[in-house]
């Protein structure tokens, strides 16, 4: 999916997923979060995805690090393409932001989505 967006831009720079490192180090002021706190900072047991952009940002000022969809990550483990941040489906009194999964990178999950990392110029 990233490549074919990649193939379609003009000029020098490329969208790619974080790596593992890179998600857990922009989350790290999340990390003591739990129950009640965690659900100030996104969708935590709800029935389904949704909005984003509801909820407070973190320090780094990114939004939805906290449940709604877990996010793929670039990272690799024998057990599959590691996913963070959790899902609409997680649990709030056991969540935790570092918590990770690991996924098959061909397998259809609505609890997966991504945020992509853009390396290079910026046209304006």
């Amino acid at each position: 999916m990233v490549e074919s967006l990649n193939e379609r831009l003009p000029g020098s720079g490329c969208y790619r997923l974080p790596l593992q490192e890179e998600w857990r180090e922009v989350s790290d002021d999340l990390a003591g979060l739990v129950g009640s706190e965690a659900l100030r900072y996104g969708w935590l047991e709800a029935a389904k995805p949704r909005d984003v952009g509801k909820f407070r940002p973190n320090r780094a000022g990114l939004l939805d690090l906290v449940g709604n969809v877990a996010e793929w990550t670039s990272s690799v483990t024998d057990g599959g393409q590691v996913v963070c941040g959790g899902s609409f489906a997680s649990r709030a009194s056991a969540y935790r932001v570092h918590d990770l999964a690991c996924v098959g990178a061909n397998e259809p999950n609505e609890q997966v989505g991504w945020r992509l990392i853009w390396e290079g110029a910026l046209h304006g």
